[in-house]
């Protein structure tokens, strides 16, 4: 980890040299009071879905380079990305990107891999159809691979490598963070297809993921899919209704989100989840974006 902290330390310094940075300092925070049935409830700095509370510097240069920090107010239990650090990238958006960093994969709903490496967008020729492809080196234990996707609205990804899906913040639809196996786990393949449409006011999400080649026998090749509607109006509030099965394990959740903007930049996001007609676990966050 300090290697590529280093790296991407090396490259905003000498990029800061030729230009005088506009730095931005943003604030995504959560906080998370969650219910689990049979256990007890507690409050969090992450949600119910793994999404973090962060407090995040962006350094923005003329020649149209940025550079992106972010800390996570608190790690996972278990988490396979034992950093604190959640990002940490110098870019030319839209063009490449290096350091630690999302991996592409769909729509980044079910596989939310975070991976030290680089990417690289472009367009295929023949449609101008968006490629994104990505590598990603953890180290041993951790997560390692190959990452591409294709397409916009309909899209193909696949991944080669290990520890595919193991950190707390990945399938999150299916499990809680908490149950993420994390280090020496996970699986070396994955594809997936994913589509998106928006009409009106709403949108529809469809999503499946195959995994195989498990790291342990307890890592099962598998299938995870999602099917989402968003409705939503701008800033104000939204509602979010999905159902996500997990098809090897035989088991389906549901879920009914809400977003309510009670002051500017203030929310309440609430969330309840069936798993198989019975309650697994609910919760609300108050959250802060500055």
């Amino acid at each position: 980890m300090r290697a590529w902290a280093a790296a991407v330390a090396a490259l905003v310094a000498g990029l800061a040299l030729a230009q005088t940075p506009d730095v931005r300092i943003r604030t995504d925070i959560r906080v998370h009071y969650r219910s689990i049935r049979g256990a007890d409830s507690a409050l969090r700095w992450y949600d119910t879905l793994g999404r973090p509370s962060l407090v995040e510097v962006e350094f923005e240069l003329e020649p149209g380079f940025k550079a992106h920090v972010a800390e996570r107010f608190q790690k996972i239990r278990g988490d396979a990305d034992e950093e604190q650090l959640y990002e940490y990238y110098v870019e030319d958006p839209g063009i490449w990107r290096v350091g630690k960093q999302m991996m592409p994969f769909g729509r980044n709903e079910l596989l939310r891999d975070m991976g030290r490496g680089a990417r690289g967008d472009t367009n295929l020729l023949f449609d101008r159809l968006p490629l994104v492809m990505a590598v990603a080196d953890n180290g041993p234990g951790r997560l390692r691979g190959v990452f591409v996707r294709v397409g916009s609205r309909l899209g193909f990804s696949g991944a080669v490598g290990s520890g595919i899906g193991a950190q707390s913040n990945s399938l999150t639809l299916v499990r809680r963070p908490e149950q993420g196996p994390g280090k020496g786990r996970g699986h070396r393949v994955a594809v997936g297809v994913d589509y998106s449409q928006r009409i009106g006011d709403t949108t529809i999400r469809a999503e499946i993921v195959g995994l195989r080649r498990g790291e342990t026998p307890s890592d099962i090749d598998t299938e995870v899919s999602d099917v989402s509607l968003v409705y939503e109006l701008p800033k104000d509030w939204a509602v979010t209704v999905g159902w996500s099965r997990e098809w090897r394990a035989a088991y389906s959740l549901f879920r009914a989100e809400g977003k309510v903007e009670i002051h500017r930049n203030v929310y309440l996001e609430p969330i309840v989840r069936f798993r198989d007609g019975t309650l697994f676990d609910a919760g609300i966050s108050l959250r802060v974006r500055l």
